[in-house]
């Protein structure tokens, strides 16, 4: 069972000192249905509005903070908020767009996002509101093509349905909201609660300072309960007439009537007239112009005498929606769907990695998902392995993922290799999936260890741009001290001690920042890469695995060096220009170690910094995966597919290789570790300006790449560190 402390936060959350602040008329039809919608969720099941909602049971083992019954908060949990993007899509399941404002599963819509990009007579009442679907803007030009949204027929699809609505703190409204003490003030997207949806149309607008009106489809939705009000509604709100209605927020319309749905309401007349042209009857929606049709494929669409409404009504104010309209709780046309039993919300119980009967190991894909936290609401993605720590408030889950068997690996392992070979055919050597003649030449090898060594020379341009070598190890060198077995339940049963995090990938330090798929932790001198350099720890406070990954990788290295450059003479390659391949082997200064869950995968991306020398060695351990190489600014023709397993050691070698390629790893079972090695060029560093970057001295570099005494403990084939 997960524990949850308060505000401890992780003493190694970080890694050291050098750590830095690293998207018609109204019928008894309208009467029944606003009573349905009610008793859906009515007072008889639910407590009252005043009343907290404690009878709701406990999901865990810590408290967490419910809300009393309102309109869009009827399952009694708190509404949820969230300061990056990424961690409100990660810890629920009803809004995971990372771009754009409406999610959607199985065609139906279960999320929606409003934000800066409102159109004119967007609202947000009360009890209602009315939004657009997303899609076709031209945001330099600030209009929309005349085409429908793609996904205007999820939309239409979704009526009578619920949908979890989020507010971004770019919306024009959103400050005059009362979020009160469930949200802080550097929120920057707040649940609104559970809607329902309506209704959705067409209309014309021409926003303020647009030279031609443009069409858009606007969706109507209501409130769960619309005889309570949203628990961010304030009652001061009330305004005296209509014609006020444009006055709280520019270019956004806002409530005129803030009072509940309520039954007298809903006996108002909705007008209604059939066009003389199409035939078909549409609403009139708005209380200060003349009715117009609605129907977007008819000519007289949105016009009166022959042209269209003019944006601005006779009464001088911009057009306003009719309160009838607005509390009409139907849909005009077709059918609309009922509400189901239970009503979502967005506020998820922490998740146990866990799970009932011990039957998972933590990092399947169905547990990769973010949290909320119990005690602020916010929501997060999990940044560490083996907890999960509140952005907000620091109130950690211990979360350490149980260590993943050895028997599972071999069998996910058999299963792969079965479908390779039926895949690839009689030619498949239980290494090579694909392979382009014209760019890649294979040899074989057995060191003199007895691993198998699969030699890949890769050229382009008619020369040779590197290789790429990968040694497979014998059973019993995967059992040896120092080997893959011994590597991989050290850093299962010590996980924490290799301190892996997910760290930026784009937009670092903004609402938008998004994180790597898979974990990381660097040690010894620094490897700057990416969007933010990650920090890097001492190979002196390394734990014992560090090094001895650093013993075999140094094996493994070198030995692909050797056999590439005897290769490479023996068959008169003709090098490319500036080639390292024939410069003799630097010691590893670095160790970049990866974690990957189930489904986790690295892009396309190569390893061509200026700083880094031309030999790099991965060691794959735990479920297999898979390596591709292609040529650059060829990424949809790979050149090179390879099954990696476990024990598996990929070298590359030569920096042009890093110049003219890419490569990109995928997963193909439930746990894969990587630990992978460089020479860092420290005398690059000599340029303050380049350390400075990295908030450290070359003396500070050169003292990381330093191995303690303890490194001599350690040896792997004809190495062992520090001699």
């Amino acid at each position: 069972m997960a524990s949850v402390s308060g505000s401890t936060k992780r003493s190694n959350a970080t890694a050291s000192p050098v750590e830095r602040d690293n998207k018609r008329m109204r019928t008894s039809a309208d009467d029944v249905e606003a009573g349905a919608v009610n008793e859906a969720v009515s007072d008889e099941q639910l407590p009252s509005e005043i009343e907290s909602a404690s009878s709701v049971p406990p999901t865990s083992d810590v408290n967490e903070v419910n809300q009393p019954i309102c309109a869009t908060l009827v399952c009694g949990r708190r509404p949820v908020w969230a300061m990056k993007r990424q961690g409100l899509c990660d810890a629920q399941p009803y809004f995971k767009a990372f771009e754009g404002g409406l999610y959607s599963k199985d065609n139906i819509v279960t999320g929606l996002y409003i934000s800066k990009y409102s159109e004119p007579r967007d609202f947000l009442g009360r009890n209602v509101l009315i939004t657009c679907v997303g899609g076709n803007r031209d945001v330099k030009a600030g209009t929309r093509s005349d085409k429908m949204p793609r996904n205007t027929s999820m939309v239409r699809n979704s009526i009578g349905l619920p949908v979890s609505i989020v507010i971004g703190n770019q919306h024009p409204k959103f400050k005059d909201l009362n979020f009160g003490p469930h949200v802080p003030q550097n929120a920057a997207f707040v649940e609104l609660g559970t809607f329902r949806i309506i209704d959705v149309w067409k209309e014309i607008v021409q926003p303020e300072g647009i030279n031609d009106p443009y069409p858009v489809w606007k969706i109507k939705l209501h409130t769960i309960r619309t005889d309570l009000k949203p628990w961010y509604w304030i009652d001061e709100q009330v305004l005296d007439d209509t014609t006020s209605q444009d006055k709280l927020i520019s270019h956004t319309q806002t409530a005129s009537q803030v009072a509940p749905i309520a039954k007298e309401d809903n006996k108002q007349l909705c007008e209604e007239q059939e066009c003389s042209v199409c035939g078909k009857a549409s609403l009139k929606v708005f209380a200060n112009a003349p009715w117009v049709c609605l129907e977007d494929e008819c000519s007289e669409f949105f016009k009166h005498n022959g042209n269209h409404l003019d944006q601005d009504s006779s009464d001088g104010e911009g057009l306003r929606y009719a309160e009838s309209f607005l509390n009409k709780a139907e849909r005009y046309h077709g059918i609309m769907k009922g509400l189901p039993k239970e009503i979502p919300q967005m506020f998820q119980p922490l998740s146990i990695s866990t799970a009932l009967n011990g039957s998972q190991y933590g990092t399947e894909k169905e547990l990769r998902g973010g949290f909320t936290c119990p005690s602020c609401g916010c929501c997060n993605s999990q940044v560490y392995w083996d907890y999960n720590e509140c952005g907000n408030c620091r109130c950690t889950q211990e979360l350490t993922p149980r260590p993943y068997p050895m028997d599972k690996i071999e069998k996910e392992t058999r299963v792969e290799n079965r479908r390779l070979q039926k895949k690839v055919g009689s030619n498949y050597d239980g290494t090579t999936i694909n392979m382009v003649n014209s760019h890649v030449t294979k040899f074989t090898k057995t060191a003199d260890n007895g691993s198998k060594l699969f030699i890949y020379m890769i050229q382009g341009g008619g020369k040779l741009v590197g290789t790429l070598v990968l040694e497979r190890p014998t059973e019993s060198l995967k059992k040896s001290h120092c080997g893959a077995d011994d590597l991989l339940d050290t850093i299962q049963n010590e996980g924490a001690k290799m301190m892996f995090r997910r760290n930026p990938s784009r937009c670092p330090g903004s609402s938008s920042e998004l994180l790597t798929r898979h974990y990381q932790s660097n040690w010894g001198v620094q490897y700057d890469f990416g969007v933010r350099p990650i920090p890097s720890v001492p190979f002196t406070e390394a734990p014992d695995v560090v090094l001895k990954s650093l013993a075999q990788l140094t094996d493994a290295g070198k030995r692909a060096l050797d056999h590439s450059q005897m290769i490479a003479l023996k068959n008169k390659y003709a090098l490319v220009d500036g080639s390292t391949l024939m410069k003799q082997y630097e010691p590893y200064n670095e160790l970049l170690a990866l974690a990957y869950r189930e489904t986790d995968a690295i892009g396309w991306h190569d390893d061509g910094e200026k700083q880094v020398k031309g030999v790099i060695s991965t060691a794959s351990l735990g479920s297999p995966g898979t390596m591709e190489l292609c040529m650059k600014k060829a990424r949809d023709k790979p050149i090179l597919k390879l099954h990696v397993r476990h024990g598996d050691v990929v070298t590359m070698c030569d920096t042009r290789l890093q110049a003219h390629t890419e490569h990109r790893v995928g997963v193909t079972g439930v746990r894969r570790y990587a630990v992978t090695s460089r020479t860092i060029d420290i005398d690059y560093y000599k340029d303050p300006k380049r350390a400075q970057k990295l908030g450290t001295s070359v003396q500070q570099l050169e003292a990381s790449g330093s191995f303690p005494v303890r490194a001599r403990d350690f040896s792997y084939g004809n190495t062992t560190l520090g001699i």
